[in-house]
């Protein structure tokens, strides 16, 4: 069980440093060899191509790792400590930006007598639902019902928003900055997806874990890079797609928490429920010291009258 605990840590820690290393190749390939005028890389630049490479041995890393580890039934996937409750304000927040900035685009293209699409429509309502979705895992609401309809909402506009860039006509559809972006949606919505399971306690371990890994790796690629060009470069989705990165880095983040959870804050939770157990028993068996004493005191005094 120890050398699980360990291999598993060092799984995690691998994981993170993986996504660490990507998110910083990807920033400097997207500042210094993408070509906004045509949507792709500068040809001949090693740099993508060795962060290509290495996020494909990420996820083969991460799938293994996976596979090898969570096949010891003592690790716990839903674990879900305060840490992880905490930072689940995070992408409520990251959601509510995402609908305040869809509000003013329906108040801006209203005053104009403008009309928006009907995914328009339905990623505002999601992203609502994902704020929801997110608020109950702050206040620790587990309702498996309840969590099912929010959580396949909030999979739905990951969703609507990779439909959205998919059939954007002013990139490229091969294009890299597309890709990461689809890959990024995809690997939210398999995060998501384990996320339900987990509220009704049927967690797949293997997929779930890597699901953790994986949201946490393209979530972080394709929103660092993406907040940073449209905040300090040029540009690279515009700056309307700012909130769907907001959440994605949000989304990311959360991934990131309940995979450190998992792995360094189970023997915390551990220790607390046995200490509530132990405060239990303690309650109880005074509870029943006092009964005990009290009918021995009625003994006494049924005695002594008969006496």
């Amino acid at each position: 069980m120890e050398k699980t605990k360990r291999n598993f840590n060092i799984y995690v820690i691998g994981s993170i440093a993986a996504t660490l290393i990507c998110v910083l190749l990807r920033t400097l390939c997207v500042f210094l060899f993408y070509d906004l005028e045509i949507g792709y890389y500068t040809r001949g630049a090693a740099l993508p191509i060795i962060f290509n490479i290495l996020i494909i041995l990420s996820v083969v890393f991460f799938g293994v790792g996976a596979l090898l580890l969570t096949k010891d039934k003592g690790i716990d996937v839903q674990n879900n400590s305060q840490f992880v409750r905490y930072l689940s304000i995070v992408p409520f927040g990251a959601f509510l930006f995402f609908v305040a900035n869809a509000s003013n685009k329906l108040l801006a293209y209203s005053s104009l007598n403008a009309q928006l699409d009907m995914t328009f429509y339905i990623s505002l309502i999601c992203g609502l639902c994902g704020a929801i979705y997110f608020a109950m895992t702050a206040l620790n609401k587990n309702k498996a019902v309840v969590g099912l309809l929010f959580g396949f909402l909030t999979i739905v506009w990951f969703i609507v928003s990779l439909a959205t860039s998919y059939f954007d006509p002013y990139v490229q559809m091969n294009s890299p900055d597309k890709l990461i972006f689809h890959m990024a949606c995809l690997s939210g919505m398999l995060f998501i997806l384990g996320e339900i399971r987990c509220y009704f306690s049927t967690p797949r371990k293997t997929l779930y874990m890597f699901s953790l890994s994986l949201a946490s790796l393209f979530l972080f690629t394709t929103s660092v890079p993406s907040i940073l060009v449209t905040l300090f470069g040029d540009g690279l989705r515009g700056y309307v797609l700012l909130a769907e990165d907001v959440v994605c880095f949000a989304v990311g983040l959360f991934a990131t928490a309940k995979l450190i959870s998992i792995a360094f804050f189970e023997e915390e939770e551990i220790k607390e429920k046995t200490e509530e157990e132990n405060e239990t028993t303690g309650d109880t068996a005074q509870e029943i010291e006092t009964v005990e004493t009290a009918e021995e005191k009625v003994d006494e005094v049924e005695v002594s009258d008969e006496r």
